[in-house]
């Protein structure tokens, strides 16, 4: 057998617009992607930088969101993120003196009911406030 012989590969099929539609389609949606962001808030809670990837996929999702619904979702979802990083940061500094435990139980607290509050209302379809 010869090796110099050319080979030929099979052509990937012309595509159409119901193909294009197929391959730009997102491989998560909208409300799950929102789901997953809330899960991601919660793991941070053993390993911490899931936090900080809910909150990136939060924001960029924000940008292209279109519908109201997820676009109250993702907003509730990055105000959660910055004022629990705040509460979590006064904590840290407070625990100095007895308080900041007292502060970081508030802010776990806090945390978990918020991501049970956005999950329970994305489960419904409604938005949050």
């Amino acid at each position: 057998m010869d090796n110099t012989e050319s080979q030929t590969y099979p052509q990937p099929p012309e595509q159409t617009s119901e193909g294009d539609a197929r391959a730009q389609a997102p491989m998560v949606n909208s409300s799950s992607m929102a789901l997953i962001v809330y899960v991601l808030y919660l793991a941070g809670f053993l390993t911490g930088i899931t936090a900080v990837i809910g909150l990136i996929l939060a924001h960029v999702n924000k940008g292209e969101e279109q519908n109201p619904m997820l676009l109250s979702h993702y907003r509730f979802q990055i105000r959660t993120f910055w004022w629990g990083l705040l509460w979590m940061t006064l904590g840290m500094i407070t625990s100095a003196i007895f308080i900041g435990f007292f502060v970081m139980a508030f802010w776990a607290i806090w945390t978990i009911y918020r991501c049970v509050k956005g999950l329970t209302r994305l489960n419904r379809g409604q938005p949050i406030g």
